[in-house]
């Protein structure tokens, strides 16, 4: 899945473990994995993300966002 979580800690100045520290039950691997779309993030894994980088999850997975805009 398509997304933009590097650029935005990356705008933050944050490392992976420095989110991956801020979110319960999260690793450094398993956040490096959805990064690289090498694993796809659950719906609380989103929402997380999305507080940790105090963004949104349509701002963080933009394709994702198109897909429920489609299905509706």
């Amino acid at each position: 899945m398509h997304n933009k979580l590097r650029v935005r800690r990356a705008e933050l100045e944050l490392s992976q473990h420095a989110v991956a520290v801020k979110i319960e039950g999260l690793s450094r691997d398993r956040l490096h994995r959805i990064e690289k779309g090498y694993a796809d993030p659950t719906a609380e894994e989103i929402e997380a993300l999305a507080r940790a980088l105090d963004t949104t999850p349509a701002e963080l997975f933009p394709t994702l966002a198109e897909q429920q805009a489609e299905a509706r």
